[in-house]
């Protein structure tokens, strides 16, 4: 009875701390910005899409050279080099 009084506390005190984030500040910011697409006046969005790769640097990273070689990575490198090629590509 009484492992069952601990555990049962236990839940409890979880339950109360998803109560607590569930009502904070921080839950709704990241509620407003995923499901009503809102942002901080401060804060820039970038969406990632699944748009043709543009390559036109001699200096892309050797991933983007295989690339453009038509080597396949798999999905391993798709992430990383939309990245790499939003803040570092050269047009």
């Amino acid at each position: 009875m009484e492992e069952e009084a601990i555990e049962l506390d236990s839940n409890n005190q979880t339950l109360r701390k998803m109560i607590d984030y569930l009502q904070s500040s921080d839950f709704l910011t990241l509620g407003a910005k995923n499901k009503l697409g809102m942002k901080q006046p401060d804060e820039e969005v970038i969406v990632i899409t699944d748009q043709p790769i543009v390559v036109t640097s001699d200096e892309s990273s050797a991933v983007a050279q295989s690339l453009e070689r038509g080597e396949d990575h798999g999905d391993r490198w798709k992430n990383p080099w939309r990245w790499w090629n939003h803040f570092f590509r050269v047009e």
